[in-house]
Formats: C-alpha cells, sequence, structure tokens
C-alpha cells in the first residue's frame, strides 16, 4: 500500500471514531430534538436558555427610560397553548359570563347579576374564580370564609378544571417551572370590538411574575413611564403623557406574556382598544 492509501485510510478511521465518540456523548445535537435548558428563579418563572439554532424560546423587548431599559424582566412566548386547550378556556370563559349575567356565578356581591360590556369604548368585563378573589377596586384579596359587610360569608367561584390545563402547558413551553405554585386566581377578560384596559401598574399584592395569555385575537399592550387615552377614538387608544416614550408589544392569540420586575413594578402598561373579541387569562397569586 502507498504512503498516500495508507494516509487515506488512517484519516477516514479517525473521522469515524471521532462521529461515534460524539454521537455517544452527546456532542451531536439534533436541533429538532433539543429540549430547553432552564434555570429556577423565585416565584416558578423559568429563566431559559437559547438552545434552538440559537434561537430564544421568547421574545424580549425594550424601552429606555432615564438611561435604563424599562421592559426589563419583559418576555413572550408564542404559541405557548394549542388551540384544543385555547377553545376549552375560552367555553369555560363564556359559561363563566352567562352566570354573571343571571346571578348565578360565585363571588357575589362583586360578581354575579352584572349587566355585560358590550359597547365600543368600554373597559373589559371580567370574570374571576378561585379560592381567592382580587377585589382590585378596593385593592385588597378576598378569601373563601372571610366576613363581608352585610355579615355574609364570602363564597367565590371554584377553581375551573381547565385552569390546571392551562398550568401544565405553560409548565411544558418552559414558560413556569416544574415545581412552580399553582395560581390561587383564574381571572379573564373579555373584550368586545373597541373595548380596552386602562392604564395601571397591577398592585403589590399580586406576586410576580405576571403571566398573561391571550385568546381568540391579537391585542396590542402599551407600556410607559405615565400613559393617557386618546379620546378622539371612543378611548380605546394609549399614548406617553407630555410626550414620553412608549412601547407597543403585539400579543397573538395563544402567547403568553410574563412581566417581572421592572416592567412590573415601575412602568404603566394598558390594553388598546381590540379590533375584534378577545380574551385574557391571568393565572395570579395572592401575596
Amino acid at each position: 500500500m502507498s504512503a498516500s492509501s495508507r494516509n487515506a485510510v488512517v484519516s477516514w478511521m479517525r473521522f469515524a471514531a471521532m462521529k461515534i465518540s460524539t454521537t455517544e456523548f452527546g456532542s451531536t445535537r439534533d436541533p429538532a430534538a433539543s429540549c430547553l435548558a432552564k434555570s429556577r428563579a423565585p416565584g416558578g418563572f423559568a429563566r431559559e436558555k437559547p438552545v434552538l439554532n440559537g434561537k430564544k424560546p421568547y421574545e424580549t423587548f425594550s424601552l429606555e427610560i432615564n438611561g435604563s431599559n424599562a421592559l426589563e424582566g419583559c418576555r413572550l412566548y408564542k404559541d405557548s397553548i394549542d388551540e384544543d386547550l385555547e377553545q376549552r378556556l375560552v367555553d369555560t370563559v363564556d359559561d363563566m359570563l352567562a352566570r354573571d349575567a343571571r346571578g348565578t356565578l360565585g363571588g357575589q356581591p362583586f360578581q354575579g347579576g352584572r349587566a355585560r360590556k358590550m359597547k365600543q369604548g368600554q373597559s373589559r368585563t371580567d370574570v374571576q374564580a378561585g379560592p381567592k378573589f382580587d377585589d382590585y377596586k378596593h385593592q385588597k384579596i378576598l378569601t373563601e370564609g372571610d366576613t363581608l359587610a352585610d355579615g355574609s360569608l364570602f363564597a367565590p367561584e371554584p377553581m375551573p378544571a381547565v385552569a390546571r390545563e392551562l398550568h401544565d402547558a405553560l409548565i411544558r413551553r418552559g414558560v413556569l417551572s416544574e415545581d412552580a405554585p399553582f395560581a390561587d386566581i383564574f381571572l379573564a377578560n373579555v373584550y368586545e370590538r373597541g373595548q380596552f384596559t386602562l392604564n395601571h401598574i397591577d398592585a403589590k399584592y399580586i406576586k410576580r411574575p405576571l403571566i398573561v395569555t391571550s385568546l381568540l385575537s391579537s391585542g396590542t399592550m402599551v407600556f410607559g413611564k405615565k400613559l393617557a387615552r386618546d379620546q378622539e377614538k371612543n378611548g380605546s387608544r394609549f399614548f406617553g403623557k407630555n410626550g414620553s416614550g412608549t412601547k407597543q408589544i403585539r400579543l397573538p392569540p395563544r402567547s403568553t406574556l410574563v412581566l417581572d420586575g421592572v416592567s412590573a413594578n415601575e412602568i404603566q402598561h394598558a390594553i388598546n382598544g381590540v379590533d375584534k373579541r378577545r380574551m385574557s387569562i391571568l393565572m395570579r397569586i395572592a401575596a
């Protein structure tokens, strides 16, 4: 055998040995088989690392205010749930809305017997379930068995079974860590065409991160240090007060938005008037 032939054989053998070795010990990765690498953070939020073709499994955003990113801690996970789960959530919320209108939904007198908002230019309708109730108008949490002003005991709407399905789906998607605590408040916002959510910062008695899953159609969330409503458009658009900067983030159906840190605690957010019917599910834990 000539020297050149021997060199070719040796080179082929080295290549074959290297390929076997790297495959056995996992150094060769199939992008389609990659799984999410997670590190745990307080509150059960999974801080993920880029693992699929160098792309993160979520989007991050920036809004510079006073030299720093006011959207630090804001992440958007697209396709966090499938269409089947989306439909089960919508059916559950529609049933809650119907019982609210009939006066048979738990959580009275705060819900049950309310007229549903249907007009453009109004804020959205919300319904809640779970062992705790966010009485945001009075900035407090009610728990099952609490004594109300009339002496009655508070009886909330039971947590729907589909809430656990949503929780598990968010774990699979990497939005929540595997040991994340289950929510004690299931809050559904329902928007008809032209309806919105006013600018606000969520109360401190709601644990962070804030978790918002969108259903049926897209919505636009607006962020800014101080926001104001555009009254010339049925009060359905928000802008920065006194010309201050804002950031608009489109929330597609079946996506989940996570707000933590600065983005949850130091700047306002609002939802512009929607183009067509939309729902959002907030899985919350009372502090």
